[in-house]
């Protein structure tokens, strides 16, 4: 039953011979020690100048906001997991994953004007502050932090998604209060493939389904859509302006063409050999229409259980 560090790397105990429930100056000590090791590894220039000479006995932990003591700090870096016995709690972890995640999350509240937690209710942990700041839809916070990453709108959402609920989709999983433009464009694609498939909600999918794994989900059954039209998966290259296009995406070109004929190469001779007959036989300005039936109809025979044609 004793508590210790937990490190991200490794995973080891940092510190031993502690109890379930550490007394105050047992938090100091972790917490000041985990700290000290952020500082000397980060390669974060505003961490190390806000982490220096870290010590046990400074009137509060450095990197938090102000007025959160070594206790309260203490508190929303560490992890309880357990211990195989009954009789008690479990051992308490501190998690250095966690201290980073809370030394990011006071930058950005620094960066949103919030330099104390006075205004939020007790308990409020640095990342819930920032989270309490983004739902709160009269503040324009949240909207001017969309704007800064170029997101002027939610139609790369579900429909129906609230801003707050969009932002928790794409917040950077390293840096609480950030979008990451990259799980942003994910999603857009994503939900763009599912609009030209006809899929607007997510209400036929399991309770609590990302437009990630919607997506994931639907992969196989436009692979096999795309076999019917004879495009295997390992000839996209040959057909899309994007050579690493995922199935859903390829399919979801087809349907909409001719508007998304500048995502898909010439239809010469070669590549017309290996579509279906009734694309070769149309005239040339009719080739892309009729491939966009081509590819409806696949899809409406997957849809009816066909894998094959």
């Amino acid at each position: 039953m004793a508590t210790s560090i937990s490190s991200p790397t490794n995973g080891a105990a940092a510190v031993a011979e502690l109890t379930p429930t550490p007394t105050l100056q047992q938090m100091r000590t972790q917490l000041a020690a985990a700290l000290q090791r952020i500082a000397s590894t980060t390669t974060d220039k505003d961490l190390q100048k806000t982490l220096k000479d870290v010590k046990a006995t400074d009137p509060s932990p450095k990197g938090f906001p102000a007025g959160v003591g070594w206790a309260s700090a203490y508190q929303m870096v560490a992890r309880r997991i357990e211990d195989n016995s009954p009789a008690t709690p479990g051992n308490l972890v501190l998690s250095e994953d966690l201290l980073n995640l809370n030394l990011q999350a006071t930058k950005k509240l620094n960066a949103l004007g919030v330099t104390d937690l006075s205004r939020f209710p007790r308990g409020t942990s640095v990342s819930g502050a920032i989270d309490a700041l983004y739902r709160d839809s009269t503040n324009g916070v949240l909207v001017s932090e969309f704007a800064k990453s170029g997101i002027y709108d939610l139609t790369a959402f579900p429909a129906g998604t609230s801003t707050f609920a969009a932002f928790k989709m794409i917040e950077d999983p390293k840096k609480p209060g950030e979008i990451s433009t990259d799980v942003y464009r994910n999603y857009k694609a994503a939900t763009g493939a599912l609009k030209a498939l006809g899929i607007t909600t997510l209400v036929n999918f399991p309770r609590g389904t990302t437009v990630i794994e919607a997506r994931n989900q639907l992969e196989p059954k436009a692979e096999t859509m795309m076999s019917m039209l004879g495009i295997p998966k390992a000839n996209y290259g040959n057909y899309f302006s994007d050579p690493k296009i995922d199935p859903l995406s390829a399919l979801s070109v087809l349907v909409q063409l001719p508007n998304s004929i500048n995502n898909l190469k010439p239809l010469d001779r070669t590549r017309l050999a290996a579509l279906p007959a009734s694309v070769a036989a149309a005239p040339e300005l009719e080739r892309a229409r009729e491939l966009a039936r081509q590819a409806n109809a696949a899809k409406n025979l997957v849809a009816l259980g066909y894998d094959s044609v």
